[in-house]
């Protein structure tokens, strides 16, 4: 019988808005129809630059970025200039490469690495994980 990833406590998505960052439309794509079914909103970047821009207009609840970006740019540096555009965000890095100096540079920058390619599973498990950990959304108190 195969093994089951055991769902979170929190399993509503809906009205999350998670920012995918990676260099590769294909994986974009992807990302968004794994998301979308989750009933996230999806924003998507494909650089630092754009990257930033989108978390400021955006405001996302969660970042998932790929390791390595075109023209020697990195998720990390990527997730750097959200947080200091916006503000700490929960942030995970995707990465094909599965080298170990991969998940020492991840666990360095204190982010969790998912590797290529996230499952439905697996993506749903670290979503209700980082829901889990950050308690409960609150909806913007307006002025």
């Amino acid at each position: 019988m195969p093994t089951q990833v055991q769902p979170s406590r929190n399993q509503d998505f809906a009205g999350l808005t998670v920012l995918v960052i990676d260099d590769e439309r294909s994986v974009r794509m992807g990302m968004r129809v794994l998301l979308e079914e989750l009933g996230c909103q999806f924003v998507e970047a494909c650089s630092i630059e754009e990257a930033t821009q989108q978390a400021l207009s955006a405001r996302p609840d969660v970042v998932l970025a790929d390791m390595r970006l075109r023209n020697g740019e990195t998720g990390i540096a990527a997730i750097s200039s959200i947080v200091a555009a916006i503000g700490q965000t929960p942030s995970v890095l995707i990465s094909g490469d599965t080298a170990p100096d991969r998940l020492q540079e991840a666990n360095r920058a204190g982010i969790t690495l998912l590797h290529k390619p996230v499952s439905l599973p697996t993506l749903q498990a670290e979503l209700g994980r980082i829901l889990d950990d950050k308690g409960p959304r609150h909806e913007p108190t307006r002025s």
